[in-house]
């Protein structure tokens, strides 16, 4: 009896070792599109250099299963470009929400003219974009009061600016 006792728990040492050298995971999540205010449908999700890939249904809603524990580029493949997104895999379920296209000036930032590494107000200055022709910005942007971002405006240009972080955002 004693024989057979050691005999099951060597068994179970090294199955639950073998288990756990051999750990997957799943990812699932949604891509959701800040721009059209939606979920994105047909969206490729791939984890970059393996062959684990999805594709988002109607609602936005992906999953990729069997992902072995690690660290991976993710690759969402969209309307508008390629977002390359750093994710870890390290439990059963690892659940993402991703906002596509990928702005880094999309945050709260806009709305406040706080700087958001000084947190200081008095060094913050408006981004103006478009045609300026009136002479009285010009003369605001000689004397450093605004700066002016160009003609062309894209979906993700930054509103401020902080002259003592030299911060955009």
């Amino acid at each position: 009896m004693d024989k057979t006792l050691k005999t099951i728990f060597i068994i179970f040492l090294i199955l639950t070792s073998l288990k756990g050298l051999s750990q997957t995971g799943i990812l699932n999540g949604k891509v959701y599109s800040w721009l059209m205010d939606e979920y994105l449908d047909s969206t490729s999700v791939k984890i970059q250099h393996t062959n684990f890939k999805s594709i988002t249904d109607k609602n936005g809603f992906f999953e990729i299963n069997g992902i072995p524990f690690g660290k991976y580029t993710l690759v969402i493949n969209g309307y508008d470009g390629i977002l390359v997104k750093e994710i870890n895999i390290n439990q059963e379920l690892t659940e993402i929400q991703i906002k596509y296209p990928y702005c880094e000036y999309t945050s709260d930032y806009k709305i406040k003219t706080n700087c958001p590494i000084c947190n200081k107000k008095d060094k913050v200055i408006p981004i103006y974009y478009g045609l300026i022709d009136d002479k009285e910005s010009l003369k605001k942007a000689k004397r450093g009061k605004i700066i002016l971002g160009g003609c062309i405006v894209s979906f993700c240009d930054p509103n401020w600016y902080c002259k003592r972080d030299k911060k955009y955002y």
